[in-house]
């Protein structure tokens, strides 16, 4: 899918339009939302289902809901490269409840559950001001 037909799609979502009845597959060629979602609200798990559906994944991925309740009903939806801190201040002053970002949440590729070695290899210092700064981020959250 590319980033404007997610856009349309998340637009649709956000802005209520998703109603039985309503069919934009045939001028986006997207599928039909109404028929994927008829009649109820769309949660956080249905639009990271569908974004995974898209093209095959291997698992592990870091393709996935990061922080947050996956059965929470989406609202409105934003679309960022980078989730620094002005970004999700700024989703959350626009009403944006689901953030589908490109780079890490927590600044490493795994997120929470990173495994790379420089992490590990890291210094005790530089650790533990890296773990403040999630906690920070994740209480903020």
């Amino acid at each position: 899918m590319k980033r404007r037909q997610f856009i349309h799609l998340a637009g649709l979502a956000s802005a209520g339009a998703l109603w039985p009845g309503t069919n934009e597959s045939t001028v986006t060629g997207l599928p039909d939302p109404a028929k994927t979602f008829p009649g109820q609200a769309i949660k956080a798990k249905d639009i990271a289902a569908y974004l995974r559906s898209i093209v095959p994944v291997t698992e592990p991925s870091v393709d996935r809901i990061i922080i947050g309740d996956p059965e929470i009903e989406v609202r409105s939806i934003g679309t960022a490269w980078l989730p620094d801190w002005d970004t999700c201040r700024r989703a959350v002053r626009d009403g944006v409840n689901l953030l589908v970002v490109h780079e890490p949440t927590f600044y490493t590729h795994w997120d929470l559950d990173e495994k790379s070695g420089d992490f590990y290899a890291a210094r005790p210092a530089g650790k533990e001001a890296y773990l403040r700064a999630i906690e920070a981020v994740k209480k903020w959250i």
